[in-house]
């Protein structure tokens, strides 16, 4: 079984739950939709930003640290050296990290998008406790045809949704 909250995947033994209580499942992927390209088109370009900061940090950041500890050594005896490029070191060594991770890292709503149909489903929207965080945290229950719920996810959804 498949759960994930967003965008909804729900299998069971490869078979589309909605189909099972009859509701519509799309008979291609979801990407196929100008609304779902769409949106991981914006959603890729959005992460593909977020990683060139990402990296923009990682360069100067221990870039910044490398050049202190080289300062500090020099106003200090030559023993210091050995100090300087001991914490330099991994500083930079540590950017070469930062830069990597994240790099081929699926996204699981793309991939959730790319092969996976749409389905629809009759759902009932809670909010959560007294939460003041923006988006605020909600339980979205699918519901089968007698109103029973059939799943349950908890998560942050928009108030616009």
């Amino acid at each position: 079984m498949t759960q994930r909250m967003g965008i909804l995947s729900i299998e069971t033994g490869g078979i589309m739950l909605a189909s099972e209580y009859g509701y519509w499942v799309s008979p291609g992927k979801a990407i196929r939709s100008g609304a779902a390209s769409k949106f991981i088109r914006e959603r890729r370009n959005e992460i593909e930003k977020r990683r060139q900061t990402a990296n923009e940090w990682a360069v100067w950041v221990p870039l910044a640290a490398f050049v202190l500890f080289l300062f500090i050594a020099g106003a200090m005896d030559e023993a210091s050296w050995g100090l300087a490029v001991a914490l330099g070191l991994p500083a930079l060594l540590g950017r070469l990290v930062l830069k990597t991770v994240g790099a081929d890292t699926p996204d699981p709503i793309a991939k959730l998008v790319e092969e996976q149909p749409w389905q629809a489903w009759p759902c009932r929207v809670e909010e959560i406790g007294g939460d003041t965080s923006t988006p605020r945290k909600r339980r979205m229950s699918l519901l089968a045809l007698d109103r029973s719920v059939v799943r349950v996810f908890d998560g942050q959804m928009p108030e616009e949704v």
